[in-house]
């Protein structure tokens, strides 16, 4: 009981969440089932993902399959292979992403995202490749330009925060590499916000949260071992209120509630008053009239829709599942034993291929159920995250386009 009470204290929890998760590649189904499900029970509002190995064309159904319902991704990928960075948030969210800057950087990927309500909050997320005679790129370029970064977050309006894998060990202070970037983010009145070993081959500390204490922004960050990779995932809990996700209303008539035959004879009434000399113009105004009496306009909230449409199959064989996933990695955390690591590995696996295999056999049913060319062309484009663009004119009101096609 101890544990739900836990659970849905966090998600009534109104504070903005904000994760950091270096991918190795999203290239694998189960590690994509893991993020999105990471992002779900973390009830997270923005996750950041490094070295996501996306290319910049072709990969649109690993994108598609990234994305929670409520969500958006943008995805910078790296021109040549490995790298990439991308960030996933809420669609409701007041944003701005950019991956241009007025500074040189050759050192790292870099992209400025930055939510514009309640308050300016800039997050920069970058990923440093660790230097090496193939990328020929200096520990000496990165300290150059780390300080062009922290100088443009100081002149920005509102508060900063640099997230990222670093490949820099913060735990080992006295590495020259660390200390030089200590000092760097020291001068600039910035501190390191990640305590907990990320890394998990050497039990180092290479992704950084550096944020400046005297803005108040971080309530809390801690380590999330729950998605698989060489890098752990961190958490920051923010001392912000996300914004509110704004009801969303649309139009409808009860058409199927029509007495057809009063309609009809209400028509014929309105054509003979109007007589054989009727403009367009009456007939759209009368016909609307008619349609106002006998079907009148209501305003229908939208539902919000965030929930995947497999999961009612399975809520709860996973919601068991996710129970004994967190006392697993609880009693691993407290013994450190490698049985208990093992356990703990099985019982994150079995959630994933829950969640799998649910998906399946819901896109499955949806193919063999598809009675036309086109309901099977509309799911596969979906799962496919192929998407059309309808290009229409911006300077004509909607209502107006009709009549302008002429």
């Amino acid at each position: 009981m101890g544990n739900v009470i836990a659970i849905n204290g966090r998600h009534q929890d109104t504070r903005m969440t904000v994760g950091l998760f270096n991918t190795q590649s999203v290239g694998s189904k189960s590690k994509r089932t893991q993020i999105v499900d990471f992002i779900k029970d973390e009830n997270m509002d923005v996750l950041f993902l490094t070295e996501t190995w996306l290319k910049t064309s072709g990969d649109e159904s690993k994108c598609a399959d990234l994305v929670p319902p409520g969500y958006k991704l943008r995805s910078f990928p790296r021109a040549t292979r490995g790298g990439g960075l991308a960030v996933l948030y809420r669609d409701h969210l007041p944003v701005t992403v950019t991956s241009a800057f007025p500074f040189t950087l050759t050192s790292c990927e870099l992209i400025q995202f930055t939510l514009t309500a309640p308050q300016h909050i800039h997050f920069f997320c970058l990923y440093r490749p660790p230097p090496s005679k193939q990328n020929k790129l200096l520990n000496s370029t990165f300290l150059t330009e780390l300080p062009d970064l922290l100088d443009y977050c100081n002149l920005l309006r509102g508060k900063s925060v640099v997230v990222g894998d670093f490949n820099v060990r913060y735990d080992v202070p006295a590495d020259p590499l660390t200390s030089k970037v200590l000092d760097i983010v020291s001068r600039f009145d910035f501190t390191q916000g990640v305590q907990e070993a990320t890394y998990y081959r050497s039990g180092h500390i290479l992704d950084w949260v550096l944020h400046r204490e005297a803005d108040q922004l971080i309530h809390s960050c801690r380590v999330n071992h729950m998605v698989s990779s060489d890098h752990a995932a961190v958490l920051c809990r923010l001392k912000v209120s996300r914004p509110k996700r704004k009801p969303v209303y649309r139009t409808v008539r009860d058409i199927k509630a029509i007495d057809r035959d009063s309609f009809k004879a209400d028509v014929q009434d309105m054509l003979d008053d109007l007589g054989p000399d009727l403009s367009a113009q009456q007939l759209d105004d009368g016909l609307r009239g008619l349609l106002d009496r006998h079907a009148p306009a209501t305003e229908k909230r939208v539902p919000s829709g965030h929930t995947s449409p497999w999961y009612t199959a399975v809520s709860d064989v996973l919601r068991d599942a996710k129970k004994e996933r967190r006392r697993a990695e609880r009693k691993w955390r407290k013994s450190g034993l490698t049985v208990d690591s093992q356990i703990f590995l099985t019982a994150k696996q079995l959630v994933t291929d829950i969640v799998q295999n649910a998906k399946e056999e819901y896109w499955s049913s949806k193919i063999k159920a598809s009675t036309s060319v086109k309901n099977l062309f509309l799911t596969s484009n979906r799962l496919l995250g192929r998407s059309r663009d309808f290009i229409l004119p911006t300077n004509i009101p909607p209502n107006d386009l009709s009549d302008a096609f002429r």
